[in-house]
C-alpha cells in the first residue's frame, strides 16, 4: 500500500500535461449516467471506512453536437447518514446549497468592463404570479437582551403588476418596533 500517486510529464512545452482520463465506454450513454467518480475515503473513531466526500461527472445531455455534463460535489452529513450534493456545475451555471455561519457573504466581481456586476438574483419561478406575490426578502435577525433570536427588520419585494409588457414591482422596507 502507497499513500500517493504521481502522474508526472517532463514535457518542456505549454501543452496541457499530465491528464488522468476517466472514460466511461458506454454502448448506450444516457442523461443522468454517472461517467466518473472520485471518493474521498477514511476511518470514522470506530475504525470504520467511510466516504467523507465525493466528486461526480454526470451526462446531461449525450446528443451529438448538443452534448452537456454536469459536475457535482457532494459531501458526507452525518447527522443524516449520507452524502449531500454540496454543489453542482452544469453548463455555464453553479448552483450552490450552502449554510454559511460566518458574520460574511461576499460576492465578489474582478470585472472591469462596466457591466453591472456581481448580480444577487432572487428569482421566483411561479407557474401562476399574482398581484401582491412576494418575490423575495431579506431579513435582519439578531439576539435580543434575553438572548432570544428576533427578527428587527425586512425588505419585501412584490408583483404589483403581472400584465405582459405592462409589469411592475413594489419594496418595501419593515422595521420592528
Amino acid at each position: 500500500k502507497t499513500n500517493k500517486l504521481t502522474i508526472e510529464s517532463e514535457d518542456a512545452g505549454s501543452a496541457q500535461g499530465p491528464t488522468l482520463d476517466l472514460f466511461r465506454n458506454s454502448v448506450d450513454p444516457a442523461p443522468d449516467d454517472i461517467i466518473g467518480s472520485i471518493d474521498f475515503r477514511g476511518e470514522d473513531s470506530a475504525g470504520n471506512s467511510l466516504v467523507y466526500a465525493r466528486i461526480n461527472t454526470r451526462i446531461e445531455d449525450e446528443t451529438n453536437n448538443h452534448e452537456d455534463g454536469e459536475l457535482e460535489f457532494h459531501v458526507y452529513d452525518g447527522g443524516n447518514d449520507a452524502l449531500k450534493n454540496a454543489f453542482h456545475i452544469d453548463g455555464t451555471n453553479l448552483n450552490v446549497n450552502v449554510k454559511i455561519e460566518q458574520d460574511l457573504l461576499q460576492i465578489r466581481s474582478l470585472r472591469d468592463d462596466g457591466v453591472a456586476s456581481p448580480e444577487l438574483r432572487l428569482f421566483r419561478d411561479s407557474a401562476d404570479p399574482v398581484t401582491d406575490d412576494i418575490l423575495g426578502s431579506v431579513t435582519f435577525r439578531g439576539e435580543n437582551a434575553n438572548g432570544d433570536i428576533h427578527e428587527y427588520a425586512k425588505i419585501h419585494s412584490r408583483i404589483h403588476d403581472t400584465t405582459t409588457d405592462s409589469e411592475e414591482g413594489k419594496i418595501s422596507f419593515h422595521v420592528h418596533e
